[in-house]
């Protein structure tokens, strides 16, 4: 059964209207508290929560959570008891706490943590769930073929990603690798087209043991969601990928955000998916709601830029495939999905061309220059030195929460 914390409940920690971090978010990081010190913490407001230094308080129970230090091995069902016995603690009515020895011992700025990943993921796979981006690059790169392949309406399409090149980066390097120039000589160098891809990971909190899972029971295992960009050196990707899937064009580099935003308080946010026609085969079929309306956004700031300038603006509705599907995919043939696993939901296009996921998209392969306003300058694809930045949140008119900002710069090869 989901926890959800009311809309009506307030903190006696103050936080900002509108802010990613109310008591109805409370999400999971992992960071660097002090010198020598690495803990699990939440978030509210502008403040990280120690929840090592609650353990030590005896706020949490020890024994209820002997690896508080790592996320590795949390369950949801783990998660849910730490959110439970914030928002006992956050309330505003609460009444028991301490709150000045609370606030002493366990909150910290968020200006003077270092957040870290919050797993190293045993794998990491990147699904092609966002059926408009799939129809569009379908359309753009065999314009005379039906856009989808014949098996994308009846199974959850992945790649298998390179799980050591997962982080929290501040910079991507611009990554080398083989490619055909415009006179069609093969080449090796930096990519010319290096492009970003606004998704959603899926981090699971509970290994499957290698049983096969349904829809109804996978989400047992999903711990929470993330922002992940999927960066692409589609020149190299292009080049590469026949007959095979990315290799160079992809391993180089998947960034996700710091935070764990968990299914319960994205519980508020479900919603039915889009109709998915022909009917799943039965090991696929949805048990009830199982997609989020969360927005997401993608930002660029050249050099020369003292603002970003929105590019995209899309939704987690665009899933075609929700996660609980994808897992039941995933353990159809007895691969167990391991603690730590990250899922990525592929690009999240809408059909406007304003809610297009990636540059690939919006500069259609290269043959529209987009303008940046402030400075005139136009792109195709990312520039060494240029900023790109991710948001996603969720807002029903009662509630607000999201994920924070994740911004990523550009640097030569």
């Amino acid at each position: 059964m989901a926890f959800v914390i009311p809309a009506s409940a307030r903190s006696w920690v103050p936080v900002e209207p509108n802010s990613d971090f109310p008591i109805q978010n409370l999400p999971l990081g992992f960071a660097q508290v002090s010198t020598m010190e690495y803990s699990v913490v939440s978030r509210i407001g502008d403040y990280a929560i120690n929840l090592a230094e609650l353990c030590a308080m005896g706020i949490l129970n020890e024994e209820e959570f002997p690896t508080i230090e790592a996320l590795l091995d949390f369950s949801p069902e783990e998660a849910r008891l730490v959110r439970q016995t914030l928002y006992e603690m956050l309330r505003d009515d609460e009444s028991v706490i301490d709150r000045r020895q609370v606030q002493k011992r366990a909150f910290i700025p968020i200006s003077e943590i270092e957040m870290e990943l919050p797993m190293d993921p045993p794998n990491y796979l990147d699904f092609f769930s966002g059926i408009y981006h799939a129809e569009h690059a379908g359309r753009l790169f065999r314009p005379d073929t039906e856009p989808l392949n014949r098996n994308y309406r009846h199974i959850p399409v992945a790649y298998h990603g390179r799980s050591g090149t997962v982080g929290l980066f501040d910079e991507v390097t611009r990554p080398n690798g083989v490619y055909l120039d415009s006179n069609g000589r093969v080449m090796f160098g930096p990519t010319r087209e290096l492009d970003f891809e606004v998704e959603l990971g899926c981090w699971f909190g509970e290994s499957t043991g290698g049983r096969m899972v349904d829809t109804f029971e996978a989400p047992d295992h999903m711990l929470g969601l993330t922002l992940l960009n999927d960066w692409s050196a589609r020149d190299i990707q292009r080049f590469e990928s026949s007959p095979l899937g990315p290799l160079l064009g992809k391993s180089f580099a998947t960034s996700v955000s710091p935070w764990i935003v968990t299914f319960d308080a994205l519980e508020p946010f479900r919603v039915s998916g889009m109709t998915q026609e022909p009917d799943p085969l039965p090991h696929l079929q949805r048990m009830g709601s199982q997609h989020y309306a969360i927005t997401l956004e993608a930002w660029i700031q050249s050099p020369r830029m003292s603002e970003p300038q929105l590019v995209c603006r899309t939704s987690s509705e665009m899933m075609y495939w929700s996660f609980a599907q994808q897992a039941a995919h995933i353990t159809s043939n007895g691969t167990p999905i391991e603690s730590g696993d990250l899922h990525g939901s592929g690009t999240l296009s809408g059909r406007d061309p304003s809610e297009y996921g990636c540059l690939l998209e919006i500069s259609e392969r290269g043959r529209e220059r987009i303008l940046l306003r402030e400075t005139g300058e136009t792109r195709t694809y990312l520039e060494d030195g240029d900023t790109v930045i991710f948001r996603g949140y969720a807002d029903n008119g009662e509630v607000h929460l999201g994920f924070g900002e994740a911004s990523w710069t550009v640097s030569a090869g």
